[in-house]
């Protein structure tokens, strides 16, 4: 017979071993629960000469991230790329790649740089999106009263980035995703109509939600494109059910590191996440490329938030100033409304 689940605890599997600070800071797939510091945004690209690019740091723990403002350390690892104040703020010097770092105490963070010598620069890389949306039976819960459920909203999400996208040069695919597997439309380049349509025909599921899955054949199929820039943005509660083991969450977690240390980036955007499925998305997300909508009030901030990050590796429509740099980075935080288990499993034989 189905069986609930246990209560969601607001904690993810880890290592018995995190209790000692050194270790914690030096294994964060081990230890994803760890407040740790990050630097937003943790990659950016920026075509030409002069300007100024603005970081932020921020004490990210499992159930909230807080801005800091003192304390800081910043370094540039190349000052003939970029150099650095102690406000964060990194000025453009010339072409090449650097390293951006914070310290704040014991705390290490760090983001990658890269400058074009090209003003034009990002007419000239192409880049490929993955757009997974969650359709298990948890979206279909009510959102709030002007977006009626979660799966709306995802999908709304999903549509406002599509018809943001450079189709001229860039490639979209979109990914529907539950425990019973992936859906997948590939667009042709320039096809935006065929990108909504896809997204549009995602329906409610009454499965159970699996973002591991999702997530593995997204890299998967990112990985066999020959574009310059990857990137994949999942759309989801966060929910994973059943939930991972630690040897499976860490075994996870560093397929999709070696996917961020190769370049690619990975966008998470909770919808009203709580709880274990906050904690989830949070460390899946790359820095200042995760965010979570709570409700009918923060939809056009969080939109407005998803598209700014476009600009950061040249997905984007030129705008003043860059390719799309200049919004703020701002905290967040998981939704606080009462975690209703909707999702039932049927637990192994074994």
């Amino acid at each position: 017979m189905n069986e609930k689940l246990p209560p969601a605890t607001n904690k993810l599997p880890e290592s018995p071993s995190c209790g000692t600070a050194a270790f914690a800071l030096a294994n964060p797939g081990l230890c994803p629960n760890e407040s740790r510091l990050v630097l937003k945004p943790e990659q950016v690209t920026r075509c030409g000469r002069g300007g100024v690019i603005k970081f932020e740091a921020f004490t990210s723990a499992y159930n909230t991230e807080t801005r800091l403002t003192a304390g800081l350390t910043f370094e540039s690892s190349d000052t003939n790329v970029v150099t650095v104040n102690a406000g964060g703020v990194a000025t453009i010097v010339g072409p090449g790649v650097a390293t951006v770092s914070v310290t704040s105490g014991s705390d290490f963070a760090h983001a990658r740089v890269t400058i074009m010598a090209d003003d034009n620069c990002c007419e000239n890389i192409s880049v490929v999106t993955a757009l997974a949306v969650d359709n298990s039976k948890s979206m279909n819960q009510a959102f709030g009263e002007d977006w009626p459920t979660k799966l709306y909203v995802a999908k709304e999400l999903a549509r406002r980035y599509a018809s943001a996208v450079d189709t001229d040069k860039d490639k979209v695919a979109v990914m529907a995703f539950n425990e019973g597997g992936v859906t997948v439309w590939i667009s042709p380049s320039d096809s935006a109509a065929l990108l909504a349509e896809a997204i549009n025909a995602i329906g409610g599921t009454e499965r159970l939600t699996d973002v591991r899955l999702a997530i593995l054949e997204a890299l998967a199929l990112l990985q066999t494109s020959d574009l310059d820039r990857k990137v994949l943005i999942v759309f989801s509660d966060g929910e994973q059910r059943p939930l991972m083991g630690l040897q499976e969450y860490e075994d996870f977690q560093s397929k999709v590191r070696a996917f961020k240390e190769g370049g690619g980036i990975v966008i998470t955007c909770g919808i009203r996440a709580k709880a274990d499925g906050y904690v989830l998305l949070r460390n899946l997300g790359s820095s200042g490329f995760f965010l979570n909508i709570r409700g009918d009030d923060s939809m056009q901030a969080s939109v407005d938030y998803l598209l700014g990050t476009m600009g950061y590796f040249c997905a984007a429509a030129p705008l003043a100033g860059g390719y799309g740099y200049g919004y703020v980075h701002v905290a967040q935080v998981p939704d606080t409304s009462p975690l209703t288990e909707c999702e039932l499993y049927e637990p192994s034989a074994g």
